[in-house]
């Protein structure tokens, strides 16, 4: 039975006994109920289930405080209050089959008494033409009060003190503003589910969202996201010759919109936004070549299957769904979404070989699959060892330190371990990409972007530790138009932001004004990097390669160490930048510097190595003769 249970009332330890219902209830209310933003959740899919069109929802201190969520359905019969609140206790389930087959979004009640087992809940309801309505009123285990309310057709809960007799679970919910946030990006996930309902969002009594009706799901993401977003996109509207109940209809966006992360993905399935990574696959299979490596498309995307098609009971919150015909699904979505892309293939990008096939009608001769072979076994990536010392100390010069200006270079005490020197000479740049460096084991072949990542991101790490990242300001204040989603998980930021030299204030409903950058990002893509900060501030906190062993950069708590990267990648020569000798023997010699030459802060390769027997064995020799 495993470890011994907690002595007993009888004092014998290891007995079996049944928990109260109380505490049975506050269990299961964690699969239902795991922030605020699941409560809107739930509360929402019930209001649609009810057949409301107009939906209103209330929050206050980002629904710690307060939730309320008023809708106009079908309301409740009066006898149907006190069972709503009851565990196992639905108005869409009569057999187990009808679990296959359920076309609503959750079952009525069925969330209900989880919420009412960690809150105070008060339920509203009437049905049109009843002479009264019902109000019920719950606070965790305490029974629950009837009483008679005014005859407003519709339903309205009311969830206040969320976890008050929960403080363990309490003590875990997350700053308001964060779960504030939360709760935007669930209500634009219901949004993009029924787009013909009237929804409107407030926050401590400011209203922040007004959604009328919306034809079809293309029209709702227009109202919901910048016009810098849905310019980009590219309609979708497919149907399965053979089954025309399989469809597909949204937009996706073109290759150049791709971002570091999935934040601009939503698949509406059953009238809610589901994850399914086969189905996300299948639209990025669909851009084929055409997306850099670490990059994912933007799509918003509606799937009708047929009836029994997908089972949405896999997930106790229903967020990830099982297909019947995974494969045939694949199939049809990457094929939709490959023929509305149409003419943008032109942005594909193709990997070259590392050894050109023979010319037509010419024989293959031994020594191009020589060259070949050895290329392949002796092209490795640095990634782990340290190697040699990359260039001896350059003479003083300009080159990519120059746009670093106020952010110091690293001192030998930042080194983990010094690099052992080593002779080394810079000969050159090959397609304004790759800088080549002659050394003792070889030649190195540094990718110049990766390598200036790599030194930016360091000296901006140090800065942040030690107080801020000197910033410049702005000639002209750069707008941004972000939406209340996006603006919303941005607001909490702002003042980490501000130490990293990026200054942003925030200017109304979704819009910001950025007054400062950091100094190796003037004059630099904003927009772009704003779209990409906000895809490092969604992901959850994460370490990564850079930590130093005693511990120093754990000082870069939450998402700011990748929020850092994101500056140094934007703020990097790119490939394709030419550079100067000088330029390229500083760059060299900045990287020798840094805590961790070997690859970016992102995790790309910075150096290749081709040895010298590899070059020897191109050419059939040994060494020296």
């Amino acid at each position: 039975m495993g470890a011994a249970d907690p002595q007993g009332e009888d004092g014998r330890a290891g007995r079996i006994r049944v928990l109260p219902d109380a505490l049975i209830d506050q269990i299961a209310a964690g699969e239902v109920v795991e922030r605020p933003a699941s409560v809107v959740r739930e509360l929402l899919e019930n209001a649609l289930d009810a057949g409301a069109t107009r939906v209103a929802v209330d929050v206050e201190e980002g629904g710690r405080r307060l939730i309320r969520v008023a809708d106009n359905g079908g309301g409740m019969h009066p006898d149907d209050l006190p069972l709503a609140v009851t565990r196992h206790a639905t108005s869409k389930i009569r057999r187990l089959n009808d679990l296959a087959v359920a076309a609503t979004l959750g079952f009525r009640g069925e969330a209900l008494p989880s919420i009412a087992a960690v809150s105070r809940l008060t339920l509203r309801s009437a049905r049109p033409g009843d002479p009264e309505g019902r109000e019920l009123a719950v606070a965790g285990a305490a029974p629950p009060r009837l009483k008679a309310a005014p005859p407003v057709p519709g339903t309205t809960v009311e969830v206040a003190d969320l976890f008050f007799n929960t403080p363990a679970r309490a003590k875990h919910l997350k700053a308001p503003g964060t779960e504030w946030g939360h709760i935007v990006e669930t209500v634009t996930e219901v949004a993009l589910g029924a787009p013909a309902v009237h929804l409107t969002l407030s926050h401590n009594g400011k209203p922040v969202r007004t959604l009328p009706p919306a034809p079809d799901l293309a029209a709702r993401v227009r109202q919901l996201y910048p016009k810098e977003l849905t310019d980009h996109l590219i309609p979708v509207e497919a149907a399965h010759p053979q089954a025309p109940s399989l469809a597909l209809t949204g937009l996706v966006g073109r290759p150049g919109l791709a971002r570091s992360g999935r934040e601009h993905q939503k698949l509406v399935l059953c009238g809610r936004c589901v994850r399914n990574a086969s189905l996300a696959h299948a639209v990025a299979a669909a851009y084929e070549t055409a997306l850099p490596a670490g990059r994912h498309p933007a799509f918003f995307l509606a799937l009708a299957v047929p009836e029994g098609g997908v089972d949405v009971n896999v997930h106790p919150a229903k967020r990830e769904v099982r297909l019947a015909d995974g494969q045939g699904l694949y199939r049809f979505v990457r094929e939709s979404v490959a023929r509305a892309l149409g003419g943008f293939r032109g942005n594909t990008l193709r990997l070259s070989r590392l050894a050109p096939d023979p010319v037509a009608g010419a024989p293959a001769g031994d020594w191009v699959e020589r060259v070949r072979q050895a290329a392949t076994r002796s092209l490795t990536t640095v990634r782990e060892a340290a190697p040699p010392s990359l260039a001896a100390p350059p003479a003083a010069g300009p080159g990519p330190s120059a746009d670093l200006a106020g952010v110091p270079a690293a001192t030998p005490a930042d080194a983990t371990a010094p690099l052992a020197a080593a002779p080394a000479r810079v000969l050159g740049q090959v397609h304004a990409t790759f800088v080549l460096v002659e050394a003792a084991d070889g030649l190195r072949i540094v990718d110049q972007h990766t390598a200036h990542e790599r030194v930016i991101y360091e000296r901006l790490v140090a800065r942040f530790r030690a107080g801020g990242v000197p910033s410049q300001r702005l000639l002209v204040p750069h707008d941004l138009d972000l939406g209340a989603a996006a603006g919303a998980r941005l607001t909490p930021h702002l003042e980490a932001l501000a130490r990293a030299g990026l200054e942003i204030e925030p200017f109304g409903e979704g819009a910001f004004v950025v007054r400062a950058v950091p100094q190796p990002l003037a004059g630099r893509d904003l927009d772009g990097l704003v779209a990409d900060l906000l895809d490092d501030l969604a992901a959850p906190a994460r370490g990564g390669t850079d930590a130093a062993p005693d511990g120093a950069e754990a000082a870069l708590d939450g998402p700011m160490r990748p929020v850092l990267a994101t500056l140094a990648c934007h703020a990097a020569v790119k490939a394709g930048d030419p550079l100067s000798r000088a330029q390229m023997e500083a760059l060299v010699a900045d990287l020798e510097g840094t805590r961790n030459p070997h690859t970016c802060p992102h995790g790309r390769a910075v150096t290749a190595v081709l040895d010298r027997k590899g070059i020897q064995a191109l050419f059939d020799r040994t060494w020296g003769r």
